[in-house]
């Protein structure tokens, strides 16, 4: 099975696309988390591409504009620029022979897929989608984002009250976790959220880390009663770096992609 690396070039840089086994007709086409989350959950994604390659299964790992290896600066990025990164990889699959494509986004990836699936379903072949765990809301991102500031500057003995959000809102780039955020860029996060509309083609939810679907998932699968969900009590790998595989999730995830384990 060969790993390869690619630059995809789009008219606001190149992005950089880590393809897993060779394109076939249908392939996968990884939309990862965002900041750390998108590092930590790396190997384990990594991991699962190539199980399915083994399948034959092709698949690839892209990263956003001003992340990873991609070209560019985080602070430059937004929703609407990832999504066209999206479409932009995606179309280059086809370029590859691909004729179908199985969207699987992970934390965020999977709140940037929901949020944005009429476009790119409009513009890409997507038969099949898989989440990872979704992050519903982009306010709920953002919060996590201010409260981490908050702790890291009491852990830094600076007990001063600042509102982050409020400097960010007026034009300062705030750093977070090594992460330079622009109001362009959290204003967009601000403004994502997973709409209640069924998704346009079939879904599979995998809830990972939890035996049981909370409130604000089941709501999901209470309105979409044609798509699938699972609670999948994996290790929390998004958060931690000590976790580089999950051979459990396997088997779900050649389901989730179309694949009969």
């Amino acid at each position: 099975m060969t790993i390869s690396g690619h630059f995809v070039p789009t008219t606001d840089g190149n992005l950089f696309a880590t393809q897993f086994g060779p394109m076939s007709k249908h392939a996968v086409l990884i939309l990862p988390a965002l900041f750390e989350e998108m590092n930590l959950s790396r190997a384990v994604i990594a991991k699962q591409a190539q199980a399915l390659a083994s399948r034959g299964m092709g698949s690839v790992l892209m990263d956003y504009y001003g992340t990873g290896d991609s070209e560019g600066e985080l602070s430059e990025g937004c929703a609407l620029r990832w999504r066209k990164d999206v479409v932009a990889v995606g179309q280059w699959m086809i370029g590859q022979g691909v004729q179908t494509l199985t969207l699987w986004g992970v934390r965020f990836g999977a709140l940037l897929q929901l949020d944005g699936q009429t476009e790119l379903v409009k513009q890409l072949p997507v038969t099949r989608q898989l989440v990872w765990k979704p992050i519903t809301s982009g306010k709920t991102l953002v919060n996590q984002l201010m409260r981490l500031k908050v702790t890291n500057q009491a852990l830094a003995g600076n007990a001063e009250k600042v509102d982050w959000r409020g400097k960010i809102r007026q034009g300062e780039s705030v750093e977070i976790a090594g992460y330079l955020l622009s109001e362009t860029l959290v204003a967009s996060l601000e403004a994502m959220h997973i709409p209640m509309d069924e998704p346009l083609s079939s879904l599979c939810w995998h809830e990972l880390g939890s035996t049981t679907l909370l409130p604000a998932v089941d709501k999901y699968r209470l309105a979409w009663p044609t798509h699938q969900f699972f609670a999948l009590p994996s290790k929390p790998f998004w958060q931690s770096p000590e976790i580089f595989d999950e051979p459990d999730l396997n088997e779900a995830v050649l389901k989730g992609v179309g694949i009969d384990a």
